[in-house]
């Protein structure tokens, strides 16, 4: 029986390649246009999808820790500037 999320996720799996030291192997379910993205970007970036989820997980633990010691972090555009919760 196939499991009633497959049609709205996929599964990949993060895995150390080559000289990669520390890692340890996940399975992550994903909706199919995050999927999408992901693959997308890691394609123009040049890079695994593994690598593309690790950099996007270091950027949320380095956001996630700067807004903790008392930062903001904030976003400036064409529309103003904006306070973003993390």
């Amino acid at each position: 029986m196939q499991n009633p999320d497959a049609a709205i996720a996929e599964a990949i799996k993060v895995q150390s390649v080559g000289n990669d030291v520390g890692l340890q192997a996940t399975t992550v379910m994903l909706p199919p246009d995050v999927l999408e993205f992901l693959r997308d970007t890691a394609k123009k970036r040049g890079v695994s999808t593994g690598d593309m989820l690790r950099m996007a997980l270091g950027t949320q633990k380095f956001l996630t820790e700067a807004v903790n010691s008392g930062s903001k972090v904030l976003i400036s555009g064409k529309n103003g500037t904006k306070d973003v919760a993390i």
